[in-house]
């Protein structure tokens, strides 16, 4: 693996690498490639150091997929040379990873995990680079022509909550909200919204300041209200301190909890018996993420093994494929965008992402959110065990986005 320091194009521009598959490598390398047409440029820019969230294993699942890519000969004989241009989580960096991307020529910036890509999709599209793979969040990410959500993300996942209790015959549902500015309104607001379309009794919101540590009382008061089921939009800390509140006090609520906001329910022990858990990519302990995570150990070994891993790994799976597909005769922004357009499914990434369509969303202020679907977990026993696991569709609720 050859990594190369790309100069930044701006004096605040997070360093830029990039990972050439065309390397010369043993054939027992990973890294190995048999595509010997010219480069397929593209960029990886995300969070991977920093005080904001980093996720450096995206780097891993990416790296991994694009070896595989190319060992396997690439995309139509061309291989993919990625750049990484860490965001750090800094506004002002991400939007140098967008002019660096533009200055490079990539023909696409993958995302995942990026929470700041309002800030660098004006500059994409203007160059008509797609930013392929990111968490819908944002209004531009659901609204660009140049965007392609990987999974439904922010407050627009909370809804997936909705058609759970519902297959699960919950009779009245309760919602726990996070208590934190910018944020408890808008879930508050979507929650209403989607348990009225689907007609499920709602018991209202009950919230949760972020310092809260004792949850009793919050438990009595949702057993109170009548509920039976009980859906939350918690931070980590939040949800093992309630889970474990709940799980002492032998409450009979059953609880659905977004898998992005709950700790390895391994290390949770007993606590996690008797609970939903949903998530927009298949977990790692899943037996269908299985093949993934073996090639992930084999191409990028010692990457930490995530959701988040994973995801980068189908996404790049994902994007070959649509390209396979079209087989354009020369690989641009302009015919990757076209073919992103034209000829994307999810058929090659294993099942960890969601069923992908390239049909636009009829709900207002979505048009680009193509996966809007979770797979739901029956949790039981003292570690993760998925009893038919399903993919579950994520009503069509306008929910206001993110900013």
């Amino acid at each position: 693996m050859k990594l190369r320091l790309v100069a930044p194009v701006a004096a605040a521009a997070a360093a830029c690498l990039v990972f050439s598959g065309c390397s010369s490598h043993s054939s027992n390398s990973a890294s190995s490639s048999t595509a010997k047409g010219s480069p397929i440029n593209v960029m990886l820019s995300t969070a991977l150091t920093g005080s904001n969230s980093p996720m450096p294993e995206t780097q891993g699942g990416l790296t991994a997929a694009v070896a595989e890519i190319n060992h396997a000969g690439g995309i139509d004989g061309h291989p993919l040379n990625m750049a990484i241009c860490d965001t750090q989580g800094n506004e002002n960096l991400a939007e140098s990873c967008a002019q660096q991307a533009v200055v490079n020529k990539d023909v696409a910036v993958f995302a995942p995990g990026n929470v700041l890509t309002s800030g660098m999709i004006p500059t994409l599209q203007k160059a008509g680079i797609a930013l392929f793979g990111a968490d819908s969040n944002t209004a531009l990410d659901a609204t660009s022509p140049i965007s392609f959500p990987a999974v439904t993300g922010g407050y627009d996942l909370n809804n997936a909550s909705g058609p759970i209790a519902k297959q699960l015959g919950c009779k009245k549902i309760a919602t726990l909200i996070i208590e934190a500015p910018d944020i408890t309104t808008v879930i508050a607001n979507g929650y209403q919204q989607m348990f009225q379309a689907l007609g499920i009794p709602y018991a209202g919101p009950t919230y949760s300041p972020t310092s809260e540590t004792n949850f009793s009382g919050t438990l009595a008061a949702l057993e109170a209200s009548g509920a039976d089921c009980v859906t939350t939009a918690l931070a980590i800390a939040q949800t093992t301190g309630f889970l474990t509140a709940w799980k002492q006090a032998g409450s009979t609520l059953k609880v659905i909890i977004p898998g992005t906001t709950i700790a390895p329910l391994a290390s949770l022990s007993s606590i996690d018996s008797g609970i939903i858990v949903y998530s927009p990519v298949r977990l790692p302990s899943d037996p269908l993420s299985a093949p993934t995570v073996a090639d992930i150990n084999k191409y990028a070994p010692g990457t930490v093994i995530s959701s988040r891993s994973i995801e980068s790994y189908a996404i790049g799976q994902l994007f070959a494929s649509a390209l396979e597909k079209a087989k354009p005769a020369t690989f641009t922004a302009t015919t990757v965008l076209a073919a992103l357009n034209n000829d994307l499914r999810n058929t090659s990434s294993g099942n960890i992402l969601p069923p992908y369509s390239t049909v636009p969303s009829t709900v207002a202020n979505q048009q680009r959110i193509f996966s809007k679907g979770v797979v739901a977990y029956d949790v039981s026993g003292t570690t993760t065990k998925t009893v038919t696991p399903t993919w579950v569709a994520i009503p069509g609720i306008s929910t206001p986005l993110g900013s």
